[in-house]
């Protein structure tokens, strides 16, 4: 093959990947803010598993892994979306590499994040992260802030852990006096 022909393959190529990944985000970013509970259920794909006033949640996969899908709704509507990985590993370790994980297909479609943190409450267990995991005194977190704020954590409550990412307007952070419009150059 020619210069020329390298060339359009490699032009195809990252176009092909730029389509992959654009239609990726598209699917990990499936709702517009403030959308109704009967338009999430229209484009959804995945299996309801409840619904009440205030959410709709299914079951379905993100990443390869299992979850539980939670959007929840105000009077205005979609508010915010919460990503639950279900799946239990064998090993307390597996939870610290599936976060690992995960990240890394975030930071594949979402770059680099704001925002890392390993935050150690007692530290007598860092040679044994996956325990300390387990005991509440460690937790993981990344944050990117898009169109969106993106929060992705694993963390332990009364001996259970949760992997979850958490989507929200970036509108929100900016709080109900809406902040945005007090700001000045």
């Amino acid at each position: 093959m020619n210069k020329r022909g390298f060339r359009v393959l490699g032009m195809l190529s990252f176009l092909f990947t730029i389509l992959l990944m654009s239609s990726f985000a598209g699917a990990f970013y499936e709702a517009n803010w403030g959308s109704t509970k009967d338009m999430i259920k229209q484009d959804q794909k995945d299996i309801l598993v409840a619904e009440t006033d205030e959410f709709l949640a299914y079951i379905g996969t993100l990443f390869d892994k299992q979850i539980q899908k939670v959007y929840l709704f105000t009077e205005e509507g979609l508010d915010s979306i919460l990503y639950t990985f279900t799946e239990v590993p064998e090993e307390l370790k597996d939870y610290i590499y599936n976060y690992q994980d995960v990240n890394k297909e975030l930071e594949a479609i979402l770059g680099k994040p704001l925002f890392a943190d390993e935050s150690w409450g007692d530290e007598r267990f860092k040679n044994l992260p996956e325990l300390a995991l387990a005991l509440g005194d460690l937790r993981y977190s990344t944050v990117w802030i898009k169109d969106d704020v993106i929060t992705h954590i694993v963390y332990a409550n009364d001996l259970n852990i949760y992997h979850v990412i958490f989507i929200n307007p970036f509108d929100d952070i900016l709080g109900e006096d809406n902040l945005s419009s007090k700001i000045e150059p």
